[in-house]
C-alpha cells in the first residue's frame, strides 16, 4: 500500500491489511521452511527398535534410503552404511538378528 492509501485509510482498513499482511508473511514462511519429515531428499524411513531383555537397553537403528525402486533400499545401521540394497524383509532379518535372545533363567 503507497503512504497516500495508507493516510486516507481508515483504522478498520488498516488492521485488515495488517492482519493480510501477517498470514502472507506467515504462509510463505512456512513455504520457504524445509518438511520435517524428509530432512534429506532420497531418506525413506526411521526403525528405532529398542530391546529391554538385558539390564541395558539395545537399541538398533536403521535408516532407509530411496533408490529409485519400491521394493529396494539403501541402510545405515547403527551408523554403518550398509553395502548393496535390500528390501523391508531383508532390513527386518537384520534387525531381528541384531536383538537379544531370550534369557532362560532356571
Amino acid at each position: 500500500m503507497n503512504e497516500y492509501l495508507l493516510k486516507k485509510a481508515t483504522p478498520e482498513q488498516l488492521a485488515h491489511y495488517g492482519r493480510q499482511s501477517q498470514r502472507v508473511q506467515a504462509i510463505k514462511r512456512l513455504m520457504s521452511e524445509p518438511p520435517l519429515y524428509r530432512p534429506v531428499r532420497n531418506f525413506y524411513g526411521y526403525i528405532l527398535a529398542v530391546s529391554f531383555q538385558l539390564n541395558n537397553p539395545v537399541e538398533t537403528e536403521i535408516q532407509l534410503f530411496n533408490t529409485g525402486r519400491c521394493d529396494s533400499f539403501r541402510a545405515i545401521i547403527n551408523g554403518k552404511k550398509q553395502p548393496g540394497r535390500g528390501g523391508w524383509y531383508h532390513y527386518g532379518n537384520v534387525l531381528a538378528e541384531s536383538m537379544p535372545r531370550r534369557i532362560i533363567q532356571e
